[in-house]
């Protein structure tokens, strides 16, 4: 089977656990990578999760070894899976006492922080 073929049944297992709400984020597969043997490497550009590997013999389903391994891998995945991935902006919590994310730049000094200001005066 092609590593285009394999891509593509990737991508839609990827996209049928997002659906499933099974993965907190959608990954794209970028490249697929034989390691040799069975073996292969699903590569993904995100900074949550960068690959997973995939062990895969000829008489064997692609797809359900891909997606046993995708969920193997989210399965022992901790932290913060829900941030964005980088270049995006992040919301940060400026505003506690009025209960919004503030999207907005960040507070540049002391000044600009309604509670710091309270305290201050």
């Amino acid at each position: 089977m092609e590593f285009n073929s394999l891509k593509l049944e990737a991508q839609g297992v990827l996209g049928e656990l997002f659906k499933e709400k099974v993965m907190p984020f959608r990954l794209t597969a970028a490249k697929i990578d034989s390691v040799g043997g069975a073996e292969y490497i699903v590569r993904f550009h995100d900074s949550r999760l960068h690959s997973v590997d995939v062990s895969w013999s000829a008489g064997e389903s692609f797809k359900d070894r891909f997606r046993a391994a995708m969920l193997d891998r989210v399965s022992r995945m901790s932290g913060p899976c829900e941030s964005k991935p980088r270049g995006q902006l992040r919301p940060h919590w400026s505003l506690r006492e009025a209960g919004k994310w503030n999207t907005q730049r960040p507070p540049q000094n002391r000044e600009e922080i309604p509670h710091e200001k309270q305290r201050s005066g």
